[in-house]
C-alpha cells in the first residue's frame, strides 16, 4: 500500500497512479494536477459504485473513476472487489472538458449491452463457444507463463491460452477471423440521454 504524495491518502495498488519523476498520486490529485497543467476545466465529479447484471442475471459491482489523459477524459468501470485475474472492465474516452454525467450514461449503456451477451458456456465436457460461435475477450498478461502467451478474459472470466485452444479445437477445419480492437470506446461530442441507474453526484 502506497500514499498519495499530494493529499497523503493511503492507496491500494489499483487506486494508484505512478507519475514519472513525481511519485504516486490518487486519481483525484492526478486529475487536478493534469487539469492545472493543461489549463482546462475538468469535470471530476465523483460517481457512486453501480451494480450491473450479466447474461445469467448475476450482479456485478463496479467502481466508476475518471482519469484525465492528454487525449481526453477517460471514464472507467472496474469490477469490485477487483479479482486477481479477470473481471469485467469497461472504458470510454470523451473530450477533455466532457461532462462526467454524459460520459457515465454512455459507459453504462455500453456495460449493459456487452454484459447481456454470453460468449462461452460451460457444459459437461468443459467450456465451449456459445451458439453465435463468436469469441470476444480482453487480452491480459498471464504471470504463469511470464507473458509468453496471453490470458484472455471472456465474460469477465479468465481463460488460459490452452483453454482457449481447446474451445477452438471444437471447430477443427473451420476458418477463424481474428480482429483486434481498442478496449476504450471513443465518445467525442456525442450526448446520451438514455436511462441510467439512480446515481448521486458527490462532492
Amino acid at each position: 500500500m502506497s500514499t498519495c504524495g499530494r493529499c497523503r491518502k493511503r492507496l491500494e495498488s489499483h487506486d494508484t497512479i505512478t507519475v514519472a519523476d513525481t511519485g504516486d498520486r490518487c486519481y483525484a490529485c492526478f486529475n487536478k494536477e493534469m487539469a492545472d497543467r493543461l489549463g482546462i476545466d475538468f469535470d471530476d465529479t465523483t460517481l457512486q459504485s453501480i451494480v450491473v447484471a450479466d447474461a445469467d442475471g448475476v450482479p456485478h459491482s463496479f467502481q466508476i473513476r475518471s482519469m484525465l489523459v492528454p487525449t481526453g477524459h477517460e471514464m472507467e468501470a472496474v469490477e469490485i472487489p477487483q479479482p486477481s485475474r479477470g473481471g469485467y472492465r469497461f472504458a470510454v474516452l470523451g473530450d477533455l472538458e466532457a461532462d462526467s454525467w454524459d460520459l457515465f450514461l454512455r459507459l453504462y449503456e455500453t456495460m449493459r449491452q456487452k454484459m447481456a451477451i454470453r460468449h462461452v458456456e460451460r457444459t459437461a465436457h468443459g467450456w465451449h463457444l456459445g451458439p453465435e460461435q463468436r469469441l470476444v475477450g480482453r487480452i491480459e498478461w498471464d504471470p504463469d507463463t511470464d507473458g509468453r502467451v496471453p490470458l484472455l478474459v471472456v465474460d469477465g472470466r479468465p481463460f488460459t491460452w490452452e483453454e482457449v485452444g481447446r474451445m477452438l479445437m471444437t471447430f477443427e477445419g473451420f476458418t477463424i477471423d481474428a480482429r483486434i480492437e481498442d478496449t476504450i470506446e471513443l465518445v467525442g461530442d456525442r450526448k446520451w440521454n438514455e436511462a441510467a441507474p439512480d446515481q448521486q453526484r458527490e462532492g
